[in-house]
């Protein structure tokens, strides 16, 4: 098996999940952004970028590295805010804060530090372990409280309380085998194992380990062994363990009683879900933010995934190389809605490590980024509104046109305004119940498009009508009706409320507006605020941009 070492850092853009899940996942372009970090190890906490570079090489298999903190904020160019530096071998990092820990191993044995990173700006080099004599690579991984970190390097086991007093506990040789990486959910460690090796290759006997450490004094271990096909890397969200085989399958396992028993594949329907048609490839993932996992299959590419269900997950958008280029990516991540990545840079074939017939890489490039593709085609990166679009599509709340397109310069109407509100109020377009075969209104029939949703918003008195019994719902919306809408969705005023209670709370929102009271709520909770003369237009036509930032803000996406 060829070992990927380096990287260069990628930024992919995540196509959206709502309103525009295409047939086939979606392609990512790459684009170059700057060659000053030559990056080893990504890991994000869902708000900042961690990277580790090699800054220069010291001597034999000791180089300069460092720990960055990049803002992603800025996807066109994150930020470095943060920066400590150590020498050191290339090794591993994990992160949870406030604490990260570097991880390397040499013929002395495995190297640990502990980075405070409660400041990002401020980076502080802790503690420092060394323990066991094994060359393995060192793997590292946090309880699910973030109060536990445990380590290996392949056969001895470190398991780390974290507390002021920094002891941890060391147990030597717990494996026999070699370990591919760690996962934690609970007390129970769970450790990919090459027990045995034939002809002195990988293909030999894979099992599946859990170690109970909720007595770190004494862990205890049980196996199932003989998987038939080669397990790597691993990932956790809730009681899945989600496990990278070498042939690009992605497993499902339920750990959600692991000390009972040896852990066995996931009574879930389709448990498994092939990434790549071609089998053997190096591959990787580097955990799970939020909904989000991204594959890495050497030199097929990245697939991000969306584990947000019970069930198998699906491939929302992929890179694959072009055929010219010789790309294996080493680290990827999910910042939303971006998928930020490391490729190995290739050196060329044969320098005295492999054969002729294969390449070698090394671990050192500059930054690039992968152009984010929008979540609809009129929507780039550069619109205003363009991370709370994203946010409203990925929560089932608005979609796109048939032409794939967004349109968020069109007015928007009633009924559209009853649909914005009734999918955020229920969580979502899947949430709001069926069709019911009554009308309230004569212009609102139960064959309208947007029926089922004009009739949720009258039963959760959103919206009454007009004293003519109509609702009117090709009629545009402004700002003021917005307001009214909103802040009813959200509960800050009641249907039966008086609207014109409220102060001034703008020039042109006087006391005794007939909205007054609902805009005034609105600002309060953040949702709307005035222009930059001071005011707030409130008979200004509102966009479907527009629209959703209001409901992003008011309901929290």
């Amino acid at each position: 098996m060829l070992r990927l070492r380096g990287v260069l850092l990628l930024i992919l853009g995540v196509l959206a999940l709502a309103g525009m899940v295409a047939a086939e996942p979606a392609e990512m372009p790459l684009v170059l952004v700057a060659d000053d970090l030559r990056v080893t190890n990504l890991a994000t906490d869902g708000t900042y970028l961690y990277a580790t570079t090699i800054d220069e090489q010291l001597g034999p298999a000791l180089w300069s590295m460092s720990l960055r903190i990049l803002d992603a904020s800025s996807p066109t160019a994150p930020a470095e805010i943060g920066r400590v530096a150590a020498a050191a071998s290339r090794g591993g990092m994990i992160v949870n804060p406030p604490d990260a820990f570097l991880a390397w191993s040499t013929v002395a044995g495995t190297t640990i530090i502990h980075v405070d990173i409660s400041d990002p700006t401020a980076l502080v080099l802790g503690y420092g372990w060394s323990f066991g004599g094994s060359m393995g690579f060192p793997h590292m991984a946090f309880t699910d409280d973030g109060k536990t970190f445990v380590a290996t390097d392949s056969t001895d086991l470190l398991i780390f309380p974290l507390s002021d007093t920094y002891t941890p506990f060391f147990h030597l040789d717990v494996w026999d085998g070699l370990i591919d990486d760690l996962a934690v959910v609970g007390d129970v460690v769970f450790a990919t194992e090459l027990v045995y090796v034939q002809n002195g290759g990988w293909d030999g006997l894979w099992q599946l380990d859990a170690v109970d450490i909720s007595n770190p004094l004494e862990p205890t271990m049980t196996s199932t062994p003989g998987v038939p096909y080669e397990i790597g890397p691993m990932a956790v969200k809730g009681n899945t363990l989600y496990m990278l085989d070498q042939n690009a399958v992605l497993h499902l396992w339920d750990v959600s009683a692991p000390t009972s028993a040896a852990p066995t594949p996931a009574a879930l329907t389709n448990t498994t879900i092939d990434l790549d048609a071609d089998p053997l490839c190096a591959v990787g993932i580097d955990g799970v933010n939020g909904d989000y996992m991204v594959a890495r299959l050497g030199d097929r590419g990245l697939r991000l995934l969306d584990v947000s269900g019970p069930t198998a997950p699906a491939v929302i958008a992929t890179y694959t190389p072009p055929a010219d280029k010789d790309e294996r990516f080493v680290a990827a991540v999910c910042i939303p809605p971006y998928v930020y990545a490391a490729v190995a840079v290739l050196l060329g074939p044969d320098v005295g490590q492999v054969s002729t017939a294969e390449a070698v890489f090394d671990d050192a490039g500059p930054l690039v980024r992968f152009r984010a593709i929008s979540a609809f085609l009129d929507m780039p990166l550069s619109h205003w509104a363009q991370a709370e679009v994203w946010a409203c599509s990925h929560a089932g709340i608005v979609g796109g046109y048939p032409d794939g397109t967004y349109q968020p310069s069109a007015t928007v109407t009633r009924d559209q305004m009853a649909v914005y509100v009734a999918r955020a109020m229920a969580g979502g377009d899947a949430n709001v119940p069926a069709d019911p075969m009554t009308t309230s209104f004569d212009d609102v029939p139960v064959t309208h498009w947007a029926h089922q949703y004009v009739e949720y918003a009258i039963s959760h008195d959103v919206v009454r009508g007009y004293d003519d019994g109509f609702y009117r719902p090709a009629e545009d919306v402004d700002r003021g009706q917005m307001a009214v809408y909103v802040a009813r969705a959200r509960g800050w005023v009641a249907i039966d409320d008086d609207m014109t209670t409220a102060p001034q709370v703008f020039p042109d929102v006087p006391a005794a507006f007939w909205a007054g009271t609902a805009v005034q709520a609105c600002v309060a909770h953040g949702v709307v605020q005035g222009y930059d003369d001071g005011n707030y237009y409130p008979a200004n036509i509102v966009t479907r941009d527009q629209m959703a930032v209001y409901v992003a803000r008011a309901f929290g996406l």
